[in-house]
Parts: C-alpha cells; sequence; structure tokens
C-alpha cells in the first residue's frame, strides 16, 4: 500500500478501506460528523474548506488512514497484545480459536482475559497420557496474565 503503519499490515489497512468505504468528498457520517476519506472524522486544524470545495486526494486518504491507525494502534495497550502472543505462541493459534480467552477478548471482558489464561496450564504425562497440571506452565500463565493486567514484564535476570 506504500504507507508503512506500525503495525497494522497492508490487508489490515485494505480491510479497514473496504469497511470503511473511501469517499473523496466532505460527508456527514451516520451520526452526523463531518467525515472524508477513509473514515476520518474531520477535526481543526483540517482543511476542510478546500476538502468541502475540491475534495481530497487518494495520498491525502492514505496519510489520513495512516495517522488515524496509529492513534487506534497506540489503544491497544502493548502489553496486552505481547501477553496474548506469548500465550498463542506457546499453545498454538488452534488453542486461541477454540478457547474461552477469545470469547472473552471478543466480548470485551478484559478483566476475564488473565484468570482464562492461567487455565491453560497442564501438559500431557508421557507416562500416563494423562493431562496434569505442570508447574512450569502455571509460573508462566501466571506472568503471562499478569503481563496482560497490569503491564509488569518481570525480571529479566
Amino acid at each position: 500500500m506504500g504507507i508503512k503503519v506500525v503495525k497494522t499490515s497492508d490487508q489490515g489497512l485494505r480491510f479497514i478501506m473496504r469497511e470503511e468505504n473511501v469517499i473523496l468528498r466532505v460527508y456527514q457520517d451516520r451520526a452526523g460528523y463531518d467525515t472524508i476519506g477513509c473514515g476520518h472524522l474531520v477535526v481543526d486544524g483540517d482543511p476542510i474548506e478546500r476538502w468541502q470545495r475540491d475534495g481530497c486526494s487518494m495520498n491525502e486518504v492514505m496519510q489520513l488512514l495512516a495517522d488515524d491507525v496509529k492513534v487506534a494502534e497506540d489503544a491497544v495497550k502493548q502489553h496486552q497484545y505481547d501477553a496474548l502472543v506469548s500465550w498463542t505462541f506457546n499453545l498454538g493459534g488452534g488453542a486461541l480459536r477454540v478457547s474461552t480467552l477469545r470469547k472473552r477478548l471478543l466480548h470485551g471482558d478484559f478483566d476475564g482475559v488473565p484468570f482464562q489464561m492461567r487455565r491453560w496450564n497442564k501438559s500431557r504425562n508421557p507416562e500416563t497420557g494423562e493431562l496434569e497440571e505442570n508447574p512450569g506452565l502455571v509460573i508462566r500463565r501466571e506472568r503471562e496474565g499478569n503481563l496482560f493486567a497490569s503491564g509488569d514484564y518481570g525480571d529479566f535476570t
């Protein structure tokens, strides 16, 4: 897409553009706010008079999108992202897809996520084939839950 945003992929930007639509002139969104480009809410300092008269270019749309996505990215707490990546790295994407943890995330229940992370603390005993609480996973899940909840990365020494 040409403009690089810190975390959102080009595919993610295209997804947002499809969902928002691209409109090169100022319009009022469903809530009555002046909007232009790819869902950019017009704010003080924006050249609204020019946009109302001439519209905006695709380059402007892409820059506005990059700036607005950066704000959205900053709202996603990095430590929560890191905790989820650690958890998924260890368990795999399949575990995430079927987990109650995912359901909590999708329903905005962020307070319930650390508990759900901590539940995944078992491994199969190679001798019996039974699932058993794994002391190493208990510690890891506790750290991941704490990281998600508080941003505490712990001591690396």
